[in-house]
């Protein structure tokens, strides 16, 4: 009865989660929508949830525990490019950035000019790991 409703695309999404919980708001319109269901009992629609700026939809899939390699990052980013080319809006990929950033080392720069009062600072290399939405 669901894929009647929603559609083979969306009711896929029952094939590695337990839940769908869907939060949705139209730019013409200051409400925001949630929709939820387990595909066993129906389903519930409330006029609650929270979207930041003026329309979007957030889909969150409860995933089933056999199906965790869909958590890897890098097999949403590869899903999400494959099956998203004929989108004409943005989606967005809640992910990991890696920069590395050289810093002083203090205590190595303190016992080099203990023999040498002369020498350089001595750096190193500091990982630093952020998460934020990109447009995948």
């Amino acid at each position: 009865n669901l894929i009647g409703q929603f559609g083979v695309g969306f009711y896929s999404g029952y094939l590695v989660a337990d839940k769908m919980t869907v939060t949705t708001k139209s730019m013409n319109s200051d409400k925001t929508h949630t929709w939820s269901s387990d595909a066993k009992s129906g389903f519930t629609v409330r006029e609650e949830g929270e979207i930041e700026g003026s329309s979007g939809t957030r889909i969150v899939l409860d995933v089933k525990e056999d199906c965790s390699e869909y958590l890897e990052e890098a097999t949403l980013r590869r899903l999400l490019k494959r099956y998203s080319e004929f989108l004409q809006f943005p989606i967005e990929l809640y992910a990991s950035k890696t920069t590395y950033d050289d810093e002083v080392d203090e205590e190595a720069t303190k016992k080099a000019r203990e023999s040498d009062p002369d020498a350089k600072e001595v750096t190193k290399s500091v990982t630093n790991v952020k998460f934020d939405y990109e447009v995948v």
